[in-house]
């Protein structure tokens, strides 16, 4: 069954019969139940005083969607538009602009201090998310010291990627071995 259309015809069916749902049919039959029952909705609602909802730029439509079902006035997004990493699984630079449409009195804050990485780190990282397309530029600063120059090594694979970072982690290591052992 090579065919990926057969296969996941077969996937849905055994779902089906085997009454099973997926995380994607969960956010799915729940959307597709508070449409249908305005009285669970509300109930589900009722539950909820505020909806956190942390690394917002990882959602897909459907999961706004189901926030914009369940968050009424009260929902807090916290994400950084250049740290969507999950395009495979739906999520979508556009979340943050499809959010101000239902909720157009949400505040927006920028958090543009690094606390965490050196100088150098950010620079890099700027300049390499600059190059991504429909990005929104961001000034970023941080008080942290420039630190170690950065070292960009080309793997010919992941197996060669793994092996080089083995080496470093090694070399680190017996670098902390000696540390410890130097007297005084």
């Amino acid at each position: 069954m090579s065919d990926p259309l057969k296969l996941y015809k077969a996937y849905e069916l055994y779902k089906r019969s085997e009454m099973l749902l997926g995380f994607d049919d969960m956010i799915h039959e729940a959307i597709r139940l508070f449409e249908r029952k305005t009285l669970v909705l509300n109930r589900c609602r009722s539950h909820f005083n505020f909806i956190l909802i942390d690394e917002f730029q990882d959602t897909n439509f459907a999961q706004l969607h189901l926030i914009k079902q369940i968050a009424g006035d009260n929902v807090c997004v916290f994400g950084d538009d250049h740290q969507t990493i999950y395009r495979f699984r739906g999520a979508y630079l556009t979340s943050f602009i499809n959010f101000k449409e239902p909720f157009k009195q949400a505040d927006q804050v920028l958090l543009d201090h690094n606390y965490r990485n050196s100088a150098t780190i950010l620079s890099l990282a700027l300049q390499l998310i600059g190059q991504a397309p429909d990005r929104k530029e961001k000034a970023l600063i941080t008080c942290n010291p420039a630190g170690d120059p950065a070292t960009v090594v080309w793997c010919e694979n992941e197996k060669s990627e793994a092996q080089f970072v083995l080496g470093d982690v090694k070399k680190l290591l017996k670098t902390l071995v000696l540390l410890k052992e130097r007297p005084g």
